[in-house]
């Protein structure tokens, strides 16, 4: 079961004089089981202004992170490594002051058998952080973070989300 208003991940730069850019975020569906859930989940994307506190924080380069863990990996190993102040965490259980709404999204689940997944197939090739081919990169400033909160309560459904974001540190 997730509850009502779950933060599922933040992502905070607390770096001084450095930007995260984020490059994307695309949901990851583990659909398991038939479901009768029809309602839409919804998840809010959220500008934070502290960093995240309890939860699970992250791991750098897992070659098998556990169940539920945030897991940072870069993809080029000649990447210098991820500077200390820019922490991740799953569920963090404070901290992560939400500042701004910037987007809500919403999934539809179809009834039925993993067969009928195709919803949840559709919307992992979407890439939800909002791209403008004229605007500024999306970027955090020292001081700025951003979480996924889960706002639809979930029971045991045979379904999970888990997340993929690409960012990189400049």
């Amino acid at each position: 079961m997730t509850a009502a208003a779950t933060d599922l991940f933040d992502l905070f730069n607390n770096q001084a004089s450095t930007t995260v850019r984020i490059r994307g975020l695309w949901p990851i569906f583990h659909h398991t089981a038939a479901t009768a859930f029809t309602l839409p989940w919804r998840f809010d994307v959220i500008r934070t202004s502290a960093i995240g506190t309890g939860g699970t924080v992250h791991s750098v380069n897992a070659a098998a992170p556990a169940a539920g863990v945030v897991s940072i990996n870069q993809l080029s190993t000649a990447s210098a490594a991820l500077p200390a102040g820019i922490t991740a965490r799953s569920v963090p259980t404070g901290g992560a002051t939400a500042a701004t709404l910037l987007w809500p999204m919403s999934f539809f689940l179809e009834e039925g058998s993993t067969a009928n997944a195709v919803p949840q197939i559709l919307a992992q090739g979407i890439n939800w952080v909002p791209e403008y081919a004229h605007d500024q990169p999306w970027n955090l400033a020292t001081g700025q973070g951003i979480k996924v909160r889960q706002i639809t309560p979930t029971a045991s459904t045979g379904v999970g989300v888990g997340w993929l974001m690409a960012f990189t540190v400049v």
